[in-house]
């Protein structure tokens, strides 16, 4: 199935000026069609979207329709409001537009004076834009590019660890999440024209958890501490040599986190008779991390789109969730939380 977006700017033009030549009777059934959408309630704007049709057209039709009744369904043309810039101008501007990324209207009000010397208005430049196609959206940050290679092998090391792995040994991934006393938003399904809200915290306390995952068993290992640290580190891998008493080695993959190698970690691994055995993962990679995932779910069930009064209340929700909910609910946690890895790659991502 393709997905949306597959069309280039340039092609979408193309097909919109399909779009203008319709003739005869299948002009006329798109304008019998504006016509009861507009008696309907839907707004210019909302026709012209559909019909890919600038407002100013759909205003027309139905000027045309009051003052002429059905023969002006069949009529060639439809007086409306002349485009400011021809066809050419418009694949030309359409082509500047989408290198030129510029961050208000203004600037491409003042783009298209200077190029063309033709002047719009805030709200006519707005809708001139939808109709080229474009919108008005946040950029989004993304980790600096890891070499595909380098996950590649990360990824072929963990599944020849994990096939092979002994008895006698176990596997956990380890990692800290910093969850603040703050209702986080997200999208849930409402009515149309209904909008719900959330109450927001005035508080900026948080509580810091340090886990260990083991995603065999679902078995959660963690800390909650005053800060994520070397000795909170060396805390977490005592219990994991507690927890997992019979195992021979502990697997542990983490990230490079600075506290993770830091002098007194290392001097705690080098005593006699410890049994953790560290495996870094490449830098900027946090999807080679399953407790990634594990943060994002305990997100979903107690920040987003919820609202804790007290922090007190706030620090329960995430002790329950570390006690109880990822051992109770472990069965239907686990198939978003896997390690069905794959590379990442910035290759097909478009860049300022």
């Amino acid at each position: 199935m393709v997905g949306a977006s597959f069309l280039t700017d340039k092609e979408r033009l193309e097909l919109r000026a399909v779009l203008r030549r319709v003739r005869g009777e299948a002009l006329a059934l798109r304008r019998a069609n504006i016509l009861l959408l507009l008696d309907k309630g839907w707004t210019s704007a909302q026709v012209g979207e559909a019909f890919f049709l600038e407002i100013s057209t759909i205003e027309a039709v139905q000027r045309a329709y009051k003052t002429g009744g059905i023969p002006s369904l069949y009529a060639a043309d439809i007086l409306g409001r002349p485009l400011k810039l021809d066809a050419v101008q418009r694949v030309q501007l359409a082509e500047h537009l989408a290198s030129a990324h510029y961050a208000t209207s203004q600037e491409v009000r003042d783009h298209i004076s200077a190029t063309y010397g033709v002047s719009y208005s805030r709200a006519g430049i707005i809708a001139f834009l939808k109709a080229l196609g474009f919108v008005h959206q946040r950029t989004t940050l993304i980790a600096p590019a890891v070499c595909e290679t380098v996950q590649q092998d990360a990824i072929d090391s963990y599944g020849a660890l994990k096939n092979a792995l002994p008895a006698d040994e176990v596997i956990v991934h380890v990692d800290g999440v910093h969850p603040t006393h703050m209702a986080k938003t997200g999208k849930v399904w409402v009515k149309q024209g209904e909008k719900l809200h959330i109450p927001s915290n005035t508080g900026r306390q948080r509580i810091n958890i340090h886990g260990a995952l083991n995603l065999a068993t679902g078995q959660f290992t963690f800390m909650n501490n005053v800060t994520i640290d070397a000795h909170s580190t060396i805390q977490l891998f005592t219990n994991l040599e507690a927890v997992y008493k019979e195992k021979s080695k502990i697997h542990v993959f983490l990230d490079n986190a600075r506290y993770h190698y830091s002098a007194a970690v290392k001097e705690w691994l080098a005593a006699s008779g410890r049994r953790i055995v560290l495996h870094f993962l490449p830098a900027y990679c946090p999807h080679l991390n399953p407790i990634e995932r594990l943060w994002h779910v305990l997100h979903n069930h107690v920040t987003r789109n919820k609202y804790h009064k007290t922090y007190n209340a706030f620090a329960d929700a995430i002790m329950t969730f570390c006690r109880q909910t990822v051992t109770a609910e472990w069965h239907t946690i686990k198939s978003y939380v896997t390690d069905n890895f794959s590379v990442t790659s910035h290759q097909k991502l478009k860049f300022i």
